[in-house]
């Protein structure tokens, strides 16, 4: 009864630190472009640009598997797509600096890995006001950003 009364109580400061945080407008567009856009697996050559995620997720085969897949089949269209939309009303630095806070507050609550994936992947939904249809875009933004180093760091880093 303890723990549930305590969890429950870490369940609302999440939510009311989330709250604070705003997404950037158009995240909602690359979200549902998500769900047109085939994954690239045979010529994906994805830029580790420091490590893979591998290092970032080494105890969750499970996690690791299907980021790993995200971020082979979608990582350079996303990447591509972001660079697209850069400009007066979108900024992909504000969208990762939103996304690390996001992920800060969730690791402050010392919530595992796979409950800060899925828990990122739903603040997502909630806060682009997106049905549980667009969950499996929400965690492939959750999957870029994971490349991208803004979610989860290199264990042995820490």
């Amino acid at each position: 009864m303890i723990q549930k009364k305590q969890h429950i109580i870490n369940e609302k400061r999440i939510a009311q630190g989330l709250n604070q945080l705003t997404l950037e407008a158009k995240l909602t567009k690359v979200i549902q472009g998500l769900k047109k856009v085939k994954p690239n697996l045979a010529n994906s050559v994805v830029d580790y640009d420091a490590h893979t995620v591998e290092e970032k997720i080494s105890h969750d085969y499970a996690l690791q598997g299907a980021v790993s897949y995200y971020v082979s089949g979608y990582y350079n269209k996303m990447k591509d797509q972001f660079s697209n939309l850069e400009g007066p009303d979108f900024s992909f630095d504000e969208l990762a600096a939103t996304i690390k806070l996001a992920y800060f507050k969730f690791k402050r609550e010392q919530l595992d890995q796979e409950e800060i994936f899925n828990h990122l992947a739903d603040w997502i939904l909630t806060k682009e006001q997106l049905p549980q249809d667009y969950s499996e875009a929400s965690r492939i933004i959750v999957a870029f950003f994971v490349q991208n180093c803004e979610v989860f760091e290199v264990e042995n880093a820490q």
